[in-house]
């Protein structure tokens, strides 16, 4: 079980922080919720391993994946999403062993769920990995009830594993969707065998993978596209709500990097794999090519400029711990961003 975590990449601001909860289910691949996914661009940039995040641990960067095609932000119908990882899980780090074969009916079994989340609703003690035990209350066609036996989960679990042993061993049953406001009364789970072909697309992919090239500050990045990851270099992945789609560094909307950045820089900078700091625009903010016939006029920075400032305080700004929408179970824990009725863990 491990926590996904984003790094704010501006200068200065290098910090990390647990977001959701994830299952490993093979040496490069996690399991995770695809709500903890739905940022712009994705909000993951690498995987922990380790029981607390404060204390410290393993981080392994992630590079490539994506959501269930079918994930419905309003109703969380296949709130799934899988993670391809830079390289293998810790040695001695055991994949989860996923249910493939249909579910029999677990109504009243317990299940075991863990999670990095709160411990209870006013808490902000994200990062800690907890384990403990909720009973199934309802069986769905593609989710799972669970009530808590006594455990419940909470926010920054979302996307965490509820394990079950159907005779065979403790398997990976359910993956930690939304639950009741007060973290007191419900999770619901969606069911892994209902999402086994999207997963195995993922496990595939994984199995065979891409030699990308190391990233290069000066690329035109805003001039390139992509179709996939592997179309793009380490460190970045290829984004885009519409076409064309761009390779994006780190959770930063498309962009591209100059010169590197001076102490009294007023530029906004950005951490490179190297350390250093280069100064960062949007591609909405680049000036236009000089045949274009368009001028971007004299003095002070464009509203785009302002708004990239903006965007990065806010990032830097916007909690952690209730961005990720789950949570896991030894006690009660809380409230992820509302975007339904419904809590996401």
């Amino acid at each position: 079980m491990v926590g996904l975590a984003h790094r704010d990449p501006s200068c200065g601001h290098e910090q990390a922080a647990i977001d959701c909860t994830g299952t490993l289910v093979a040496p490069r691949v996690v399991i995770t919720a695809a709500h903890c996914l739905a940022f712009d661009p994705p909000n993951v940039d690498e995987v922990f391993f380790g029981a607390s995040f404060a204390d410290g641990g393993v981080s392994i960067p992630v590079i490539g994946g994506r959501t269930d095609p079918d994930y419905d932000a309003t109703t969380h119908a296949h709130d799934v999403a899988a993670l391809i990882l830079a390289s293998d899980a810790p040695a001695g780090t055991v994949p989860v062993p996923l249910r493939r074969a249909a579910l029999p009916d677990l109504t009243g079994a317990t299940v075991r769920m863990v999670g990095y989340g709160i411990t209870a609703v006013s808490a902000t003690d994200v990062g800690v990995r907890m384990a403990g035990n909720g009973q199934i209350s309802a069986v769905g066609a593609d989710d799972l009830s669970i009530a808590p036996a006594p455990a419940m989960s909470c926010d920054g679990d979302s996307g965490g594993p509820v394990l079950a042993d159907t005779g065979a061993g403790e398997e990976l049953v359910g993956v930690t969707s939304y639950g009741d406001a007060a973290c007191a009364t419900l999770a619901v789970a969606i069911r892994v065998d209902r999402e086994l072909a999207f997963i195995q697309a993922i496990l595939d992919e994984a199995a065979s993978p891409v030699d990308r090239r190391p990233f290069d500050p000066s690329a035109p990045l805003c001039s390139t596209t992509c179709e996939s990851d592997s179309d793009c270099s380490a460190d970045t992945v290829c984004f885009g709500a519409a076409q064309p789609k761009h390779c994006v560094y780190r959770g930063l909307q498309p962009g591209q990097f100059g010169a590197l950045c001076t102490p009294d820089a007023t530029a906004i900078c950005v951490t490179m794999p190297d350390g250093s700091c280069r100064s960062y625009l949007a591609c909405d903010d680049l000036p236009p090519p000089a045949d274009s016939g368009c001028s971007t006029g004299s003095g002070g920075s464009s509203i785009v400029s302002v708004l990239g400032v903006m965007w990065l305080m806010l990032r830097r700004a916007r909690p952690r711990a209730t961005r990720s929408p789950r949570r896991t179970a030894s006690r009660s824990r809380a409230a992820w961003p509302l975007r339904s009725s419904r809590r996401r863990r």
